[in-house]
């Protein structure tokens, strides 16, 4: 089984977004993305299999980090890419 990286989750992600998405991340701070923890960042959890035990960032033998941790720092790079991308395209 894949299992994906924390970039390709933030890639896969931001590939389901949409102008009206985007638009509410960048007019919000990185440190409001929390207010996702519950809704994308279960969604995140369940569907990026951050439960598995083999689940290389999170299982045994991996990374060990906590689930809600992964799905945090998805969401906080989801926030970056759209910022950072949006002001690489005004200049």
């Amino acid at each position: 089984m894949h299992y994906l990286t924390e970039e390709e989750m933030v890639r896969a992600i931001i590939s389901t977004l949409t102008d009206e998405d985007i638009g509410a991340i960048r007019s919000m701070e990185k440190k409001d993305m929390i207010q996702y923890h519950h809704g994308v960042g279960t969604f995140i959890r369940n569907k990026f299999r951050l439960w598995d035990e083999e689940n290389p960032l999170t299982g045994k033998g991996g990374e060990i980090s906590h689930p809600d941790e992964i799905s945090m720092r998805v969401l906080n790079g989801v926030w970056e890419e759209v910022n950072v991308f949006w002001e690489e395209v005004k200049k």
